[in-house]
């Protein structure tokens, strides 16, 4: 699960040039581990243990 935190920056980054912004537009951050309170049988992204949530203003 460590490696998957590490990952957050680069996604954001790739996200936020999509948008022709950078990081540094970045206001908050969230990473925190992937949990559910309904019965799931299978995920969407099988083996993703993290989620990651950033806001950025333009």
């Amino acid at each position: 699960m460590a490696a998957q935190p590490a990952l957050s920056p680069d996604s954001l980054e790739a996200v936020l040039s999509e948008a022709a912004m950078s990081l540094a537009k970045l206001v908050r951050l969230g990473v925190a581990p992937t949990t559910t309170l309904l019965g799931v049988t299978r995920s969407a992204a099988p083996g993703r243990m993290a989620e990651s949530e950033g806001t950025a203003v333009a």
